[in-house]
């Protein structure tokens, strides 16, 4: 199955917006499992947060290797250069920040202790016991999660811009569904 030049295919589409629920999901377990009581239920929380993060892991090198494997459509051709080299930039930036932030959470766990499974499954350890390498860890854990969800939203307006008010494919050629002329969809063609 390869990429249409002008649509992603059904896999593209799949592992993009299996990732956005997952990483959405992740970014909100994390901002708020401080918060959860009583302390079994932070437990079994934090346990699913890292199985989660375990899963980005997996999902993010299938995409990468698919992404390298398929070509992907080509930005719309009047596209100013400063907006394709930003889009371009932000890619790079959310792939980079999907194998930073599972990576840097599971050495966290190791650091400290609190070595992670996935969904019960065992896994290998990626470092030893180190309290000021966890620190550490937790500080890039931490910073990382706040970077990607400035990404995520720079990504998020971008694509609304240019469905909204350039009135073009990019999003539309991500949607579940073909949005196009006589498609019956939101947009103006």
């Amino acid at each position: 199955m390869r990429t249409a030049p002008a649509s992603y295919n059904l896999i593209d589409k799949t592992l993009h917006w299996a990732m956005a629920l997952v990483i959405v999901g992740m970014l909100a377990s994390g901002l708020l499992m401080d918060y959860v009581q009583p302390l079994a239920l932070k437990f079994q929380v934090i346990q699913l947060h890292k199985s989660f993060g375990i899963l980005v892991l997996v999902l993010a090198f299938t995409r990468v290797f698919w992404r390298f494997t398929n070509p992907t459509p080509r930005l719309p051709l009047g596209m100013p250069r400063w907006q394709n080299a930003i889009a371009h930039g932000t890619h790079l930036a959310l792939y980079g920040l999907m194998f930073v932030m599972p990576f840097s959470g599971w050495m966290m766990s190791d650091a400290k202790g609190y070595h992670p499974n996935f969904f019960g499954l065992p896994v290998p350890m990626l470092g030893e016991v180190d309290r000021a390498a966890g620190r550490v860890l937790g500080d890039v854990h931490e910073y990382g999660a706040y970077l990607l969800m400035a990404l995520l939203a720079a990504h998020m307006g971008a694509a609304l811009y240019h469905h909204f008010i350039v009135k073009d494919d990019i999003l539309a050629r991500m949607l579940p569904a073909r949005c196009g002329k006589g498609s019956g969809c939101c947009c103006k063609h």
